[in-house]
């Protein structure tokens, strides 16, 4: 799966997902795009998932209208430490993709 990840994500976190293609906003040159914008440039690049931890941005967007899933890491810190540990939650949502659907991945479902 081509996945675009947010700004706020570490990139370092494309480690842990082995198997799918993935870009961060920087590397697509798209920093500082707005949500909606954003969504509509990754699904005309050919992304299907976007991974995010704004979880305002299920307020925010209506991704119905999108045919890529938003994945929403939902962490106490932004440390890559604490993202990693939701990578097998992660890895098993990104087998099961909902175009069009916010898919919610919870830190404290995640642990150990």
């Amino acid at each position: 799966m081509k996945i675009l990840l947010d700004e706020c994500v570490n990139g370092r976190l494309a480690r842990d997902l082995p198997g799918h293609d993935v870009w961060t906003i920087g590397r697509m040159r798209w920093k500082g795009l707005s949500n909606g914008r954003l969504l509509q440039s990754a699904l005309d690049a050919g992304f299907e998932g976007f991974i995010t931890v704004d979880s305002n941005i299920s307020f925010q967007q209506d991704v119905s209208k999108y045919a890529l899933t938003v994945y929403v890491l939902r962490v106490r810190h932004l440390r890559l430490a604490e993202l990693r540990l939701l990578a097998p939650a992660l890895l098993a949502a990104l087998a099961s993709p909902a175009p069009g659907n916010f898919v919610v991945i919870d830190s404290r479902h995640s642990q150990p």
